[in-house]
């Protein structure tokens, strides 16, 4: 989009509207940019669709009674641990992601 912003910069040379309109495009680019990288959504979406395919993984797992998860004496605990597993890396992982400052 930036890119286009100042492409489009070069027919302003007569036109002070289509130059106003541009900036406004600019600044507003800027201000949405910024904000996006200030609440790093990115970033956190990827960690929660990372999570969610992996405790998906393993609840089909678990009512297959595959993997790990065939000793029928062991499977739910086995299934807990897992999933407290997964969640206690999502939690390092948001930790992370919300204390960096870059």
């Amino acid at each position: 989009i930036s890119a286009l912003i100042s492409g489009c910069a070069q027919f302003t040379i007569d036109n002070k509207i289509i130059g106003n309109i541009i900036t406004f495009l600019g600044i507003i680019l800027v201000i949405f940019s910024a904000i996006r990288n200030l609440f790093k959504w990115q970033d956190l979406w990827i960690k929660y669709r990372s999570t969610s395919e992996m405790l998906k993984r393993e609840k089909f797992l678990f009512m297959t009674k595959s993997g790990v998860y065939k000793n029928e004496n062991e499977a739910f605990n086995t299934f807990v641990e897992r999933i407290e597993g997964i969640l206690a890396i999502e939690s390092e992982n948001w930790i992370e992601i919300n204390t960096n400052v870059a």
